[in-house]
C-alpha cells in the first residue's frame, strides 16, 4: 500500500479518456508533482479553474471534447508553469481569462464553442503565442478589437476568427452582462464564505464558553480542597485541646473522690467517740508533691 502511495504521489502524467466522468476528481491535489492533466472526451460539465492552484507543476490541461458549459474562479487562478489549455469542442457560451494568474500560457485553444466575446484574452496572456477561437458565434466588433491588440505584440497565430455581425452595443452589452454574472459568483461567494466564518467564530465562541465553564469548576474544586485541608488540623487541634481537658477532669475527680475518702473517715472515727490519729500518722507523712495511694490510682498533691 505504501508503495503505491508513494507511486500516486510522483505521478507526472495523467490520462483518463472515454471515462464518462462528470467532473474533475476531488483528490487530484494530492498529485502533487502533476504535469499533464488529460481528461478529454468524458461528461465533465463545469470546471472550477481555481480548484487547480494546488498543481504548481501543472503544465497541460487538457478538457477537450467534454459536455463543459461553465468555467469559473471563484477566486484567483494562479498556475505559473501552465503553457497549454484546450477547452475546444464544449458547450461554452462566455469565457473570461480576469482575474488569471498564468505567465507561462502559450497555447489556447477555444474552438468549436458557443462563445461571442472572449474577456480578458488580449491582456491577461503575457506569453500567448497561438490561439484558436474559431468555430464559434464571434462578435465581429470584438474580433476587429481583440485582432488589433494580438497583432500590435506580435502575435501571428491566432487561426481564422471568422464572425457575425453585430453591433459595438451587443459586444459591449455582452461582456457587460459577463462582468455582472462573474460580480454575482463573486458576491455569492464572498458570502458563503462569510457564513462559514460566522459559523466558525460561533464554534470559537461556545469552546471558549466550555473552557471558561471547566475553568470555573475547576477553581470551585481548588476552593473547597482548601477549605478541608484548613478544616481538619482544626478539628484535630480541637480533639487534642478537649482530651486534654478530660484528663484534667478525670484528675480532679480522683482527687476529689480522695479527699473525700479522708474526710468520712475521719467523721465516721469521731462518731465513735475513739480518738482519731493525726493524718500524717495514719496515713504517713505528708508534704507538698508527695504520693500517695487513693484506690488503685496514684495523685500527685
Amino acid at each position: 500500500m505504501g508503495s503505491r502511495l508513494r507511486v500516486a504521489f510522483q505521478l507526472l502524467y495523467l490520462f483518463v479518456r472515454f471515462n464518462k466522468l462528470k467532473a474533475i476528481p476531488d483528490n487530484v491535489c494530492g498529485l502533487t508533482r502533476l504535469r499533464e492533466l488529460v481528461l478529454n472526451d468524458n461528461e465533465i460539465t463545469t470546471v472550477e479553474m481555481s480548484d487547480l492552484n494546488c498543481l504548481t507543476n501543472l503544465e497541460v490541461i487538457a478538457l477537450h471534447r467534454n459536455r463543459i458549459v461553465t468555467v469559473s474562479a471563484w477566486q484567483s487562478v494562479r498556475l505559473p508553469n501552465l503553457r497549454d489549455l484546450y477547452l475546444d469542442q464544449n458547450q461554452l457560451s462566455e469565457f473570461s481569462f480576469a482575474g488569471w494568474n498564468v505567465p507561462a500560457l502559450r497555447r489556447v485553444h477555444l474552438f468549436d464553442n458557443n462563445l461571442k466575446v472572449v474577456e480578458a484574452v488580449s491582456t491577461a496572456l503575457p506569453s500567448l503565442k497561438t490561439l484558436r477561437i474559431y468555430d464559434n458565434p464571434l462578435n465581429c466588433f470584438w474580433v476587429k478589437a481583440v485582432t488589433s491588440k494580438l497583432h500590435a505584440r506580435n502575435i501571428r497565430d491566432i487561426g481564422n476568427m471568422d464572425c457575425e455581425q453585430g453591433s459595438t452595443f451587443e459586444a459591449v452589452e455582452h461582456m457587460a452582462e459577463m462582468a455582472e454574472e462573474r460580480k454575482e459568483r463573486q458576491k455569492s461567494t464572498e458570502n458563503s464564505q462569510l457564513e462559514l466564518l460566522v459559523r466558525l467564530l460561533q464554534q470559537q465562541t461556545n469552546s471558549d464558553e466550555k473552557l471558561q465553564s471547566i475553568r470555573r469548576d475547576d477553581r470551585r474544586q481548588r476552593r473547597r480542597r482548601r477549605r478541608c485541608s484548613v478544616e481538619i488540623p482544626i478539628e484535630f487541634h480541637s480533639e487534642k485541646h478537649s482530651e486534654s481537658r478530660e484528663k484534667e477532669r478525670k484528675h480532679l475527680r480522683l482527687l476529689l473522690t480522695c479527699w473525700l475518702v479522708d474526710a468520712a473517715l475521719v467523721i465516721g472515727a469521731r462518731s465513735k467517740m475513739k480518738p482519731v490519729p493525726p493524718l500524717n500518722e495514719e496515713f504517713g507523712p505528708r508534704s507538698a508533691g508527695s504520693v500517695r495511694e487513693c484506690g488503685e490510682e496514684e495523685l500527685v498533691d
